[in-house]
This record gives structure tokens, sequence and C-alpha cells, in this order.
């Protein structure tokens, strides 16, 4: 019943693409493995006074050969075969993954025999005959994935508080509790404002005429691809389209992904306000639907989405609720075989899903975001695409799944919307050119030749952006300046992912109120200096007088030049002096073409070598960039199909393509949903590391006796497991997950054993596995960050914490 009233609250167009009749049914039908005996036994053995096997139907059985036939997930695949396509293979992988029971057969004595089996598919004619329904019929591979989502989800929040009782519950009002249980988990249909002008939803602002090109495109599901120089207002222009679509009934959501696990919190106080705006006041959700943390605490979804289990991480259940900021990754994993990735996918179902800064990714990347578009699209979801520039490649695969070769490109015309609709060919809305600007680019090849003039350029009031590819260079540098800036009263921030989110909002707040337009009034005199990595070009509205990057890729390249004299606002009181220009640290061309390999240093483990040594030699080519009509001829430039005469840059090509043969046959075996699942920590990104949470307590913590001193000095109090309520368990997972911080696992603590942490675990979810588990260590007050009971933290590096450095890391010496 609660998988019925699900579907209900889907709109039309997509329940009746996605949901046939008789999806209730295997809901309901998905757990008659438990009809076995071993199931059936342990049990019983949890009764006082049972005598093991002393029931005789259950003589034999033995609950430690459940393993064996897959549990009951496996059971009731088996149980259940013929029944019709992917429906046995639902039923089956209900706790996250496909089950190793596929050589069994319905009646094997394993299995209980052949009256076990007759005793599951009686009650299987028993739900038939409740649900008045037979078993559907299901089309494809992505409809049975997005089924096998309602599945999962209807099984936790069935098995959530308002059912514990069952018993007691009054049939009269089972409806209405199952409604109710359906609202506390957050699958609430939103009561819209209806006929908001675009002026209406973001005050005062009219839009821009590709802000009304974009919206107007926007009539039904499909692809939208919005191409526009940083700043034009693509955020709102794609937040007005999806309100288009909810208007119209044709999308029950918006997923808004952004590039990295640094989902900026400024980014989510852009959607609240917007949300603020097209929700009715008469909504009693409005508050829960509007706040992306109240959703996350007061919603209460059961099961693996409790505290203390994998999908109570705000990461994950994000996909799931009505509006939400996240990152890209954890869409990207709706289509790939990791653990309960098909519970993203019925997230995704529906919903306008907007993928913010997507570049000429990668091939191993591009491979799964393909992918995704795809499923996407077969599932009546509406995807908008928000680029500064593509390639007219990638552009053609995300529009067309590379099996199409549209005529017309349009590759002159900037800014520019396409849109792909399934049985309609491209169509594209080019819009009135935007005032064009000059970029001074000057190449760099010693970082402390520069010191001194950014130090000048600040000292005379100018406001500098200086952005690294590696959080150890961007600690590097912020020394540079630290001491200096306290010297002369010039005030340096550092910004990067290796902070914890209560940190990093703090940081990112005083920030873009300084480098933005709040914070005109203040900007005069002795300018500052913000030194961080790729989260300043990707997600805060920041403005800067002076660019300082290292060299990356000419899409990041022409990302970050986005920042320089941003705000129009400002350019009448920027210092005397001051003009359009950016200094690329970068290594010598010459150098760098014979030795590709090595010569990016640290940042060649972030990027492609090859990529780098082609962005380089397009940079040199020029001095001046006009922004933005010379944005298309560089990329393609960078990323044309070229033959390489020097042997050193035909290894680092050769070395690309063999990486990305490798990758992208690792993402394609991925995504398929056969065999079992990979951890969710799974790769989505050729640029990133496996990664894991830290939770650093303070020295006078004591974890046996529940006693945490939390890295920003909260103490809390944890008693027992069972003393704590919901609420409770709710608080403490999010005031630790708030406090967390994500890194590399090799420069992560090393992994402690659970029963170290037994007393975290009714609140924060501890894997059984040591790769997925939380670390956690100690923070000294010096800094330093220790193991558990005076343990070393990590064997090859030392690990410090400092709230002006963040997370910092330094290998050993001799190692």
């Amino acid at each position: 019943m609660v998988a019925k009233e699900l579907v209900a609250r889907i709109p039309p167009l997509v329940r009746v693409s996605l949901f046939p009749e008789g999806v209730e049914l295997i809901a309901a039908a998905h757990d008659i493995g438990k009809v076995n005996p071993h199931f059936q036994e342990k049990l019983h053995r949890l009764l006082p006074s049972y005598v093991p096997n002393s029931d005789t139907t259950l003589k034999n059985a033995k609950p430690e050969l459940e393993k064996n036939i897959g549990m009951h997930g496996g059971v009731s695949q088996v149980a259940l075969d013929g029944v019709g396509p992917f429906i046995p293979e639902i039923a089956g992988m209900h706790h996250g993954s496909s089950p190793d029971s596929l050589f069994l057969l319905p009646e094997d004595t394993l299995l209980g025999g052949a009256d076990w089996q007759k005793a599951r598919m009686e009650l299987v004619a028993h739900l038939k005959e409740y649900f008045q329904t037979d078993w559907p019929k299901i089309n494809n591979n992505t409809q049975a994935t997005v089924i096998a989502g309602l599945t999962t989800v209807a099984d936790w929040i069935g098995s959530g508080p308002i059912f514990e009782q069952l018993s007691t519950i009054d049939p009269v009002q089972f409806d209405t509790n199952v409604r109710a249980a359906i609202d506390r988990a957050g699958f609430i249909s939103p009561i819209l404002n209806r006929g908001l002008s675009f002026e209406a939803v973001f005050p005062p602002f009219s839009a821009r005429p590709i802000q009304s090109a974009l919206y107007e495109s926007v009539q039904g599901p499909g692809v939208y691809i919005l191409e526009a120089l940083m700043g034009s207002g693509k955020t709102e222009a794609a937040l007005y389209a999806a309100y288009r679509m909810m208007e119209s009934g044709q999308a029950n959501g918006i997923y808004f992904a952004l590039p990295t696990r640094i989902t900026s919190e400024r980014i989510q106080v852009r959607m609240n306000r917007f949300l603020n705006a097209i929700l009715s006041p008469e909504d009693c959700h409005k508050s829960l639907l509007a706040h992306g943390s109240a959703w996350m605490t007061d919603s209460d979804m059961g099961e693996n989405a409790r505290p203390g289990y994998d999908w109570f991480d705000s990461r994950k259940r994000k996909l799931l609720a009505p509006f939400a900021v996240g990152t890209i990754d954890q869409a990207l994993m709706a289509v790939m075989n990791v653990r309960h990735g098909f519970v993203r996918t019925f997230g995704l179902a529906g919903k306008v899903v907007i993928l913010d800064e997507v570049h000429t990714y990668d091939a191993y990347t591009g491979t799964i975001m393909d992918n995704l578009i795809r499923a996407l699209r077969e599932m009546g979801s509406t995807v908008i695409l928000l680029s500064a520039t593509l390639t007219a490649e990638r552009k053609l695969h995300f529009l067309t799944d590379g099996h199409e070769k549209p005529e017309n490109i349009l590759l002159s015309h900037y800014p520019l919307v396409s849109k792909s609709i399934v049985g309609k060919s491209i169509e594209y809305s080019p819009s009135v050119e935007q005032s064009q600007h000059n970029v001074q680019i000057s190449l760099i090849h010693d970082g402390d030749d520069l010191l001194e003039t950014v130090r000048a350029k600040a000292l005379a009031g100018e406001y500098v952006l200086w952005i690294e590819n590696t959080v150890q260079e961007a600690q590097m540098a912020f020394k540079s300046f630290a001491s200096w800036g306290y010297a002369n009263d010039v005030q340096v921030g550092l910004i990067h992912s290796r902070f914890p989110m209560t940190r990093r909002s703090d940081l990112e707040s005083y920030w873009v109120e300084a480098y933005g337009k709040e914070g005109m009034s203040k900007r005069k005199g002795i300018g500052k200096v913000l030194v961080g990595t790729q989260v300043l070009e990707q997600s805060l509205d920041l403005d800067a007088d002076l660019l300082v990057t290292r060299m990356a890729p000419m899409d990041m390249i022409l990302q970050r030049i986005g920042r320089l004299w941003r705000h129009r606002e400002i350019d009448d009181i920027r210092p005397d002096g001051a003009k359009r220009q950016a200094f690329v640290l970068a290594p010598n061309l010459e150098y760098s073409l014979k030795n590709p390999l090595w010569a990016f240093g640290p940042s060649g483990r972030v990027y492609a070598p090859y990529v780098l040594a082609r962005s380089l030699l397009v940079l040199q080519e020029t001095n001046t960039i006009t922004v933005p009509s010379d944005m298309r001829t560089l990329i393609e430039d960078t990323y044309r199909e070229r033959i390489e005469i020097l042997s050193p840059m035909n290894e680092a090509k050769h070395e690309v393509v063999k990486n990305r043969e490798a990758l992208q046959s690792f993402a394609n075996n991925s995504m398929t949903m056969i065999g079992r699942a990979a951890s969710d920590t799974i790769m989505t990104r050729y640029s990133e590391l496996a990664t894991c949470d830290v939770l650093l307590l303070q020295d006078g913590s004591d974890l046996a006796h529940g006693l945490f001193e939390l890295i920003d000095g909260e103490i809390l109090q944890v008693p027992c497991s069972a003393s704590l309520d919901l609420l409770q368990k709710k608080q403490l997972a999010k005031a630790c997950m708030l406090r967390m911080i994500t890194v590399p696992t090799y420069l992560a603590p090393d992994p402690v054993s659970v029963q170290e942490l037994v007393r975290l675990r009714p609140f924060l979810y501890v894997s059984d596995s040591e790769e997925e588990r939380l670390r956690v260590a100690i923070l000294r007050p010096s800094g330093r960050i220790h193991g558990l009971s005076g343990r070393e933290a990590n064997e090859k590096f030392e690990l410090e914490y400092s709230p002006l450095l963040g997370y910092a890391t330094k290998k050993k010496e001799g190692l």
C-alpha cells in the first residue's frame, strides 16, 4: 500500500510511462523469501522459551545456511522465477544488490522443498486477491531499475515507527497511516504559487535574453544545454524552467547537481530563496521543503535511512528529497552497479535534473554521464546542462547519444540553447551576443617571482584570487601570504575541501560577501588575497580584480577567468591601475612538450598531463583572450584530434588513450546491474581518488564512556544506545556529520576496529568494511592528529588540523 501511494504522488505523465498497473504487487511480495525454514527458525529462536528446532516443520532448519541461499532476498528471487521479466530480480535485490542464489530452484530442499514453495505461492495468490491485480508488464531495464527503487523505498517506509505496532492499528485508519508515513518520509507533493513571472521569482531582476531563451525552450521532458558566460544567470534560468515544468505537471521536483563533493552552502541558500518564492504559503510542508537541512533531519524513512545506517548520509538521501542540492557523483551512481543504485534512480525519476558547470569531461566520466542522461530521458525526467562552453563532440554525445549527426551544430553562436526531445530533431535558440571584454594573459614560470607583484596589488587595494589545483599547494600559497598579510593589515583567506562543513560555511559566507556585491561598501583602501582550490571556480559568486591560477585544462582556465571583474556594479570603485589580468602559473612550454608526464608536478596527478600540455600550447599563442568570442575556439583547439610529432607528447597522448579505454571498460562494467554491487565509494570521476570521511575529536574525548568533544569545541555526552530516542539519534548524527572532513583515503587516519566505535553505531554508519568505514582520530592541542589510544594516525603521513589551514598532511621523513 505504501508503494501504491508513492506512485499516486508522481506526475501522471511519469506515472503512466514508468509504473505499469500492478507494481504494488512487487512491493507487497518482495519479502516472500522469508517463507523459508531457516529464516523462520531464526525468528523462533528469538522467543525466550523456544527450544531450537522443536517445531516439527523446522526440525532440519539451520539459520546459518541463510547466507548460502542469498538470505531471504535470494529466496524471493528464486521463488518468483518465471512470473515475468525483471520481477524476480527486483525482489531479490531489495537489500541493495543481487543475491548469490541463482543456482537454486524454487522447490530445492535447501529452500524447504515443494511444500514451502507452495506456501510462498499461496501467499502471492492472497496478495493478488487483496490488491485485485496481477504482475505488471515491465518493458526495459530502466523501468525495472526505477521499480526496484520504488520497492526498496516502500520497504524502508513500511518498516518505520508508524507501523511498528501493526496489530494495534485500526484497519479503518490504515490508509491514513500510510499517507502519514509517506509524508513523514518526506515524499510530499508541493503546492505551488502559479503563474509567477521570472521577476516575481527572482526580484527585482527581469529575465535576460539568454535566460528567457532557455525557459521558453523547455516545454517537456528532454535534454537541454545552456552555454553562456560565467555570471550570466544560468542557475536562475534553469530553476525558473524547472518551476514551469512543475507548474505544468511534467515534473515532481528538482535535483541540482554540482560538479564536486564540495557542495557549497551558497547554492543551497539560492535554492531556498527560490523555493520560498514558488511554494504556496498554504502548504503546511513549506518549511520542510524549502530548507534542505530540515528535510534531512525532520523526515523519517525507516530501515536503511535511519540514523546509524548507510542511507542516513545526507549526500545519498538528498536524491530522494523533493528539492535538493547535491553532487553529480550521487546522480551518476544511479546508473552504476553500486549498492542501492536503483534507489537513486527512483529518486531522480520525473524530476528536473540540473547538471551545473558541465565541462568537456574526460572519457570515463563522459561514459557514465552519457548513460545517466540516456536513463533520465527514458524515465521522463528533464535534464538541463549548464556550461560555459562545450566542444561540439561532447555536445553531440549529450544531445544524441552519439548516434546522430546534425547538419548544423551552430558552433559560431554564443550564447546558445540546444535541445533534444525524443522523436524530434535537435533545435537551437541563439541569443543576443553578450558584450565583449579583453583579459590580459601572462604565463609565469616561477611563482616566487609573482608574490611581490600580488602583495603590491593587494596593498594598492586590489582583491586578488589565487587558485591552485591541489589542497597542499593552496595551503603553501596561503602560508606565503599569511604572516605578511598580518603584518600589513591585509586579510588573507583560504578555502578548500578539507575543512568541516561548519567551518567551510563560515569561510564561504565571509569571503563571498567580501568579494561580492554585498561587500561593495567596504571595498576601499587595502585589498585582500583569497587562496583556494577548484571550489573557487565552481560554486561561489566571487568578483576579483586580479586572478592568479595554476595551469589547468582550458575549460577550467576559462571558468576561473569568469571570476575576473564579474559584476559591473563594482567597476566604478576598482582601484586605479587595476585591469582584467590573469597570471597563469605554468612550466616552460618547450620543457612541457618534451617532458609532459612530469612537467606539471602535482597538477599532473589531478588532470591528464597531455591535456595540460595541449592547453598550455594553445594559451602560449595569445596574450589576450576576448571573452566570450574566443572561448569556443580555445576549447576546440585544445581538444581537437592531432598527430603528435614529439615522442614524449605521443607517449602522453598514448597514456590518455590507454587510460580512457581502461576507464571506459570499467565504467561500462560498473553500469551493469548483473553481479555483485560495488561499494558506493566507487570512483565516478577520472580525477578523483577514493575518499573517506574523518571525524576528529578533541584530546579530552572518551569514546568508551560516550564523551565526544568535537573539532570546534562542542561537547556531546552520548548515553548508551538503549537510552537514545530517534530524535536524539538524528541530532547527534547531524552534529557529527557537519563536522566531518572528506579526504583521500591514503591521507586519512588508519581505520580502527568496529568495537572501538561501538558508541557511535546507534547514530553514525560504521561499515563492517574497512574500506568504507568512518575514520575517527584525536586532535591534540598542538594541532597534530593521532589515532585512538595514542596510536599513530597514519603510517606514512603526518596529519594536522587548524582552523586556518584545514586538514593538512606531510610525508614522513625517510619515506
